[in-house]
C-alpha cells in the first residue's frame, strides 16, 4: 500500500469515527422535528385557551358574588367587567366561537361555587339566625348563582 492508499484510508476511517461520535452527541430523538414543533404550539395553545376560559368564568362568578353586595356602578364591579372583556377579546382572537366554552366553563364554576356556599351556609346556620346578615348574604348569592345558571343555555 502506498503512501496516497494509507493516507484516503486514514481519512476515511477519520469521516467514520467523526460521524460515530457525531451520532453519539446528537442523537435522532434530541433534535426537534417540526411536528414535535407544532406539536408543543398547540398545546400552548390549548393550555392559554383553557387558561382564559377559566379566568373569564371566575370573573363572572366574582361579579355575580360582589353584585350582590354593590350596585353595579360600583368600582369593584366595573373593574371586574373590564377585565372579564379583555380576556374575552383576547379569547375571541385566539378561539373564534368560544363562546359555549365559556358557557360550560362558567356553568361549572357556579356549580362548585354554589356547592361551597351551600357547606358554609350549613355551618353558618348551626350558629346564626336567618336573619344573621352571613346568613342572608349568603342566601343571597347561592339565589343570583342559581339564577346566572339557569339564565346559560
Amino acid at each position: 500500500m502506498n503512501l496516497k492508499q494509507s493516507l484516503i484510508l486514514a481519512y476515511g476511517m477519520t469521516l467514520v469515527s467523526a460521524g460515530a461520535i457525531a451520532t453519539v452527541q446528537f442523537p435522532k430523538h434530541s433534535v426537534p422535528t417540526l411536528a414535535a414543533a407544532a406539536h408543543h404550539e398547540e398545546s400552548l395553545h390549548h393550555a392559554t385557551v383553557t387558561a382564559l376560559i377559566d379566568e373569564i368564568a371566575q370573573i363572572e362568578v366574582e361579579r355575580l358574588l360582589e353584585g350582590v353586595k354593590f350596585q353595579q356602578e360600583h368600582p369593584a364591579l366595573t373593574t371586574l367587567q373590564k377585565q372579564q372583556a379583555q380576556l374575552e377579546k383576547r379569547l375571541a382572537q385566539l378561539q373564534p366561537g368560544g363562546k359555549k366554552l365559556i358557557e360550560t366553563a362558567i356553568a361549572r364554576t357556579i356549580e362548585g361555587q354554589i356547592a361551597d356556599l351551600e357547606v358554609q351556609y350549613a355551618k353558618d346556620q348551626a350558629n346564626f339566625t336567618e336573619d344573621h346578615p352571613a346568613i342572608q348574604l349568603q342566601t343571597s348569592q347561592i339565589q343570583a348563582l342559581q339564577q346566572r345558571l339557569r339564565a346559560l343555555p
